[in-house]
């Protein structure tokens, strides 16, 4: 199990932010943020908390690993919600874009 670091073979860098409202619509999101990862990942979540999803990976393969995050606002009454990806081996962009999307779609859908 090893986490990316200086020199992950390939990363996508144009992260997609998904707003919501503290509460209800932040919980629902938050949640079906976790559903996309265990439905979507090929590694193990290592770690899942209220503001923090991290999987394994992603070791020296081409198979993505994840962190996504919750980060409140200073208002207090919405937070971000984002996807982070990367690969350890190869070019994965391409398919990292298509999580993403994926990632947003999902956690948008009602």
């Amino acid at each position: 199990m090893v986490l990316c670091a200086a020199g992950c073979a390939s990363t996508a860098t144009d992260e997609r932010v998904i707003t919501c409202t503290a509460g209800a619509d932040c919980d629902a999101k938050w949640s079906r943020a976790m559903q996309w990862l265990q439905h979507n990942s090929s590694w193990k979540v290592l770690t899942s908390t209220d503001t923090q999803l991290v999987t394994e990976g992603p070791l020296d393969t081409a198979k993505p690993a994840f962190e996504v995050t919750k980060v409140a606002h200073e208002d207090g009454k919405t937070a971000h919600i984002a996807m982070r990806a990367w690969c350890g081996s190869g070019d994965c962009t391409e398919v990292i874009r298509q999580l993403r999307t994926s990632f947003t779609d999902y956690v948008l859908a009602r």
